[in-house]
């Protein structure tokens, strides 16, 4: 992958993201504000794994990866902005590019992680209740955009 440090770092993001987009599996690249490549990351078709310290060096960072099967943001994905303060988190979904972006009030990452949770138990309870899986896999394929709404954070859609 080529990284031109030269770049500014939205004209940066974009050619990064132009290299990874259609990748097979999951890549991240994670820079700093100036452009710096903090981490680099290949994973599996739906997942990337980070040591505590590739974690560690991400704080204030704008956090790129693919999602091979052109999905939105899980809820692994705003979970992860949160626990790790990133400036931004982007989802690269075929010719759309996904943007969640710290609040200025910061990320809530306790309130972020018992929303998320009690929308998986509610979901849960649902499908105990009324036994239609249909429903429940509807339900958690919509808990990123619920989970986004319900703690009110600023995302925006781009084109590539």
């Amino acid at each position: 992958m080529a990284v031109d440090a030269n770049l500014p770092l939205a004209e940066l993001l974009r050619s990064i993201e132009a290299q990874i987009a259609s990748a097979s599996v999951e890549v991240a690249v994670v820079l700093d504000g100036s452009g710096k490549v903090l981490v680099k990351q290949a994973g599996d078709v739906d997942r990337i794994g980070f040591t505590a310290r590739q974690e560690a060096r991400m704080k204030n960072g704008y956090f790129t990866h693919n999602h091979p099967s052109g999905a939105y943001f899980s809820v692994r994905d705003i979970l992860f902005a949160h626990d790790n303060d990133l400036a931004e988190m982007r989802v690269v979904a075929g010719e759309c590019v996904y943007r969640l972006t710290r609040p200025a009030t910061g990320w809530d990452a306790v309130r972020a992680h018992q929303t998320a949770r009690l929308e998986r138990q509610r979901a849960e309870r649902q499908l105990r209740k009324d036994l239609n899986l249909t429903k429940y896999l509807r339900r958690m394929q919509a808990a990123p955009t619920f989970l986004i709404a319900a703690l009110a954070l600023p995302t925006q859609t781009e084109t590539r």
